[in-house]
């Protein structure tokens, strides 16, 4: 399969299941809140029924008040104002009030006076209710007991002629003080007449069934054994009606179920957020094709042409065997191509490799020998000077004259005066002997010194070869002190070197010591020579610190000096090998077999200059490797 086919299927993969996981999201989190949302407006469309329903009770129940809280009503049923019937309660009143019964009883609850009606549009006609009539009332001790003025009983009462809602309250005087003197009864039938203006205000299309009658109840079965209790409520949402259909009972009177509400919500939320959810898919469709179409043409030009690109190119590097690299991939694509390409790469190269590591190792040996022939010449050199200086001290003795007084006291007759003189002579000249021995020893210690650099230096090539071990343990002050100490005498006079106390702080390291030796001789040497050539009061200054180099910690250390310096040319190629600034034909290998067995090391080196008779400095990089922590990898 090719690469262009592996991205297809893979951004079709990914598109089809970010479409599932969008689809599953909308579906089982979004929608349901929608739904939610929705069931919350029916149930509370339900409540507003139960609330307007329940506001007629209670606006029944005051009207009801307004007549028992009445002196004129309190006269009556003590039988002192029987014309209040005619003067007061007429049609109009149960007309307009949309009353279907009004009952007065006295305080022992004997019916007074009383009339139950059918409402009609003009007039009213006689309705019979079982369960007002005087007999019944009697023995309804909820609706005829009030224990004070403020008690009352108000609600729906269940009766042969259906639901009606009732309101009983204590007859008392204007002020609704004690005592009760009797009972005043409102009923007003609970019917459609009164049900749709509820409907209409409270913009809720809800349905209603009374549970009077033992067969209503039976047929209502399904949907009262869903309400635990007369406060609950269920949700229904019917297949062929798009309403989400809210059931509750309304208590009567004795709070038992009296009606069974059903409230009707158009699911117009639920509509909308499957409408919402439709677009998002399609959007999501569409935005899906022309993002997958953007990144096809996007991954052709950036992706796949380059790598057909470098496919071609690193053929022709292979064939030339150019190149270093290896990758091992599976597969028939462009990529695989491209590893095989650089596969074929890598095994002309590892040859070639191989070949060119046996002669560079040839020509380290013949420069680790220039170098090694360098080094021993400047040992020579000072050891070539304290031997001149010992010469020197030895011919300035008194030899002939020693002799000659020698000579002179052998003879018997040698006047008092002249043995005397002679004796002196002797005396000021064996002292004089004395100290030049003295001298002489001193001398001889320091050619000590080179003739052990020359013996170091001849030991290196077994010191720095494959298979020796080359580390030793120290610390980087012993070896600036010793290259200070191998430096002629008579070339550093007048030369002020310096170390920065912050070496000394460093912890004993393992390197090569006689490789680091050399170096540092080096470098202070052709300081020393290039203040020679300045003409001027030399300082060499040599400072340092731990540092990193890709992440591993290295020892840097700078050798300054105020010499003639290096001019911007010159530091381009003082590390060659022959390059030199001075006219002894000998010189040229110091410096670039510094910088060859600096970076046999891993390390580093290089110079700064700002210029003629400005100074330089000498950069050293190379691994630092604590003696402690060598010691604990071995333990």
């Amino acid at each position: 399969m090719s690469l262009r086919n592996k991205i297809v299927s893979i951004l079709l993969i990914a598109g089809m299941g970010y479409g599932l996981v969008d689809l599953a999201v909308q579906k089982w989190i979004i929608l349901p809140s929608f739904e939610e949302v929705e069931d919350n407006r029916a149930r509370i469309n339900m409540d507003r029924c139960i609330l307007a329903l329940q506001n007629e009770v209670e606006h029944l129940n005051r009207f009801c008040y307004d007549w028992s809280a009445w002196d004129d009503t309190a006269l009556y049923v003590q039988g002192k104002k029987e014309e209040f019937i005619q003067q007061t309660i007429t049609d109009e009143v149960f007309l307009t009030q949309h009353l279907n019964a009004l009952i007065f009883l006295d305080a022992k609850g004997n019916y007074v006076w009383g009339q139950v009606v059918k409402l009609g549009e003009d007039e009213v006609t006689p309705l019979e209710i079982t369960e007002l009539t005087p007999e019944n009332l009697c023995r309804n001790t909820a609706l005829i007991s009030h224990s004070d003025p403020e008690h009352s009983v108000a609600g729906i009462l269940l009766t042969s002629a259906g639901p009606i809602m009732i309101s009983s309250r204590p007859i008392t005087n204007n002020l609704n003080t004690p005592p009760v003197v009797g009972t005043l009864i409102m009923a007003r039938l609970v019917n459609d007449e009164m049900m749709n203006p509820l409907s209409k205000q409270t913009q809720v299309d809800f349905e209603w069934w009374s549970l009077a009658s033992a067969g209503t109840q039976q047929a209502l079965q399904p949907y009262l054994s869903k309400l635990a209790s007369p406060d609950s409520s269920f949700l229904e949402k019917p297949e062929d009606e798009n309403i989400v259909a809210v059931f509750k009972t309304f208590p009567d009177i004795h709070q038992n179920s009296s009606l069974l509400i059903r409230a009707k919500t158009p699911r117009d939320i639920s509509a909308r957020g499957i409408t919402a959810i439709r677009f998002a898919l399609f959007s999501l469709l569409g935005g899906g094709c022309v993002i997958l179409v953007v990144l096809l043409i996007m991954l052709e030009k950036i992706i796949i042409k380059p790598l057909n690109t470098v496919n071609l190119f690193a053929l022709d590097i292979g064939r030339s065997g150019d190149l270093t690299s290896r990758i091992h991939l599976n597969g028939r694509d462009e990529i695989a191509s491209l590893a095989d390409s650089f596969n074929q790469m890598v095994a002309q190269l590892h040859q070639a490799r191989v070949d060119l590591m046996e002669r560079s190792y040839r020509a380290g040996i013949a420069e680790l020998a220039s170098g090694i022939l360098h080094n021993v010449r400047n040992a020579l050199t000072s050891l070539r000077v304290e031997i001149e200086s010992l010469n020197q001290q030895i011919q300035d003795l008194p030899l002939q004259h020693i002799r000659q007084a020698r000579q002179e006291l052998d003879n018997p007759d040698l006047p008092p005066q002249r043995r005397k003189e002679l004796e002196h002579f002797m005396s000021m000249a064996s002292q004089t002997m004395t100290e030049t021995i003295d001298r002489l020893a001193d001398g001889f210690q320091n050619i000590a010194d080179p003739i052990v650099q020359i013996e170091q230096s001849l030991m290196q090539p077994d010191r720095l070869s494959r298979s020796a071990d080359t580390t030793e343990q120290f610390k980087i002050t012993e070896i600036l002190h010793d290259c200070i100490a191998l430096l002629p005498k008579g070339s550093r006079q007048d030369i002020d070197i310096r170390l920065d106390p912050g070496l000394s702080s460093i912890a004993s390291l393992h390197s090569n010591r006689v490789a680091l030796t050399h170096i540092l001789c080096n470098l202070l040497s052709n300081s020393v020579d290039s203040i020679r050539s300045a003409g001027v009061n030399g300082i060499i200054t040599i400072k340092g610190g731990l540092d990193m180099l890709v992440g591993k910690r290295v020892l840097h250390l700078v050798v300054q000096d105020n010499g003639c310096g290096i001019t911007e040319d010159q530091l381009r190629q003082i590390f060659k090998r022959g390059f030199t600034t001075k006219q002894t034909v000998s010189r040229g290998m110091g410096l670039h077999w510094c910088a060859n067995t600096i970076n046999a090391m891993n390390g580093r080196i290089w110079a700064e200059s700002q210029g003629p008779n400005q100074g330089a400095a000498f950069h050293v990089l190379f691994p630092y490797e604590p003696a402690a922590e060598i010691i604990g990898s071995k333990a």
